[in-house]
């Protein structure tokens, strides 16, 4: 696997962001990552994958002997002048007027600690600001030149913002959602995405974290490029809004782009296991279910009998509670909740079914979302 084939997610490994929730290093998160299944083989298909863009900037810190975090100050914030960007959540305190994320609760818009995604970092925890923002998106406009400075080539500009691999046809579906009638192809060049709009290609990249989200919208032939950013949870706004600016810049009929802000994307399917007989009462004395199980990504969970109810107690994650199912199935209650980010990919309640061998003895336990961790042998 090459470089390149990490910025065009193009491995072919599963996505699995539940690895990066966890309390681990992003030197832990690479390693952990040779331990996914293989979806597919290399390069035959478009699969989006954090743990491949971290990949990818931990080379550079490897190359360049030194944090990913160095690297980009060195490299784009402080030659761009970009005072207000930073890659952590913990640089805040040298800075006024910070936006507070926000999440809708019971049809409110309440406030949400900013989540700490520095194990990730490469993958999506840069902060920035509209003012700092636009001068990356003149780099991009001007081939990577800013104020007269070569910050890059300008063949590395054009492999940026050539197609390497085609969109699933599910991004392809959402990316050309509404604009279909002026859109045909959606593709992916070297961490940006791009799709024809009417007969201008577009350049484009949106992201979110919990109660965060940010688009860029790029028309480079029209020298122009459009940065929004809201302070609560993903919603199609912050592309409508990007697309009425290109609309009232190239001068065309305006569209009523404001109605997708209602429009939502389904979340990824939640695997669950099969529900055939909801009242059947576990097979075994819960003691039975007791004992710690392992995983090559997600550790160890130990299991134990509290108040006559199993607890799960995670190395990497909060303790959760089981509540019975059906027959060797329970469902987790979580005691707190890790993220809005990990509700929508990996889910609240997950479904654990612990696995019996023809001697009546527990031998794994499978966490629906994260994968089989077997028992440790006493």
């Amino acid at each position: 696997m090459t470089v390149r084939d990490l910025l065009c997610h193009r491995s072919g490994v599963e996505t699995n962001d539940a690895i990066w929730f966890g309390s681990v290093t992003r030197d832990d998160i690479v390693y952990k990552a040779r331990f996914l299944k293989q979806a597919a083989s290399l390069r035959s298909r478009f699969d989006y994958h954090n743990i491949m863009i971290l990949t990818a900037g931990q080379v550079a810190a490897q190359v360049m002997g030194k944090p990913w975090d160095d690297v980009v100050r060195e490299k784009i914030f402080q030659p761009l002048g970009m005072s207000r960007t930073c890659t952590s959540i913990n640089d805040f305190k040298k800075y006024t007027n910070v936006s507070t994320p926000h999440i809708p609760k019971e049809g409110k818009l309440v406030t949400v600690p900013w989540l700490n995604i520095d194990n990730v970092g490469p993958a999506g925890c840069v902060n920035s600001c509209a003012s700092d923002l636009a001068k990356w998106i003149q780099l991009h406009l001007n081939r990577g030149k800013f104020q007269g400075k070569e910050i890059w080539n300008a063949n590395i500009q054009r492999e940026m913002h050539s197609p390497h691999m085609i969109l699933s046809p599910q991004m392809t579906a959402a990316t050309l959602y509404k604009i279909s009638k002026h859109a045909h192809f959606a593709l992916y060049g070297l961490g940006w995405m791009m799709n024809d709009y009417r007969g201008k290609k577009i350049v484009h990249h949106g992201g979110a974290t919990d109660g965060m989200g940010a688009f860029i919208g790029l028309v480079p032939e029209e020298k122009l490029g459009v940065a929004v950013l809201h302070n609560t949870s993903y919603s199609m706004l912050l592309s409508s809004l990007t697309y009425r600016i290109i609309d009232a810049y190239l001068g065309v009929p305006e569209a009523d782009w404001m109605d997708l802000k209602t429009i939502k994307i389904p979340a990824r399917p939640r695997k669950k296991a099969p529900d055939l007989s909801a009242d059947a009462s576990p097979s075994l004395p819960l003691d039975s279910y007791t004992g710690i199980y392992t995983h090559p990504i997600f550790e160890n969970i130990k299991v134990e009998l509290k108040d006559d109810a199993l607890v799960l107690n995670f190395d990497l994650y909060p303790t959760a509670s089981l509540e019975h199912k059906y027959l060797d199935t329970f469902v987790t209650k979580f005691e707190k909740i890790i993220s809005t980010m990990w509700d929508r990919t990996v889910g609240h309640e997950l479904d654990v079914t612990f696995h019996v061998d023809a001697n009546a003895a527990v031998t794994e336990l499978t966490v629906f979302g994260l994968g089989d961790f077997v028992r440790v042998k006493k």
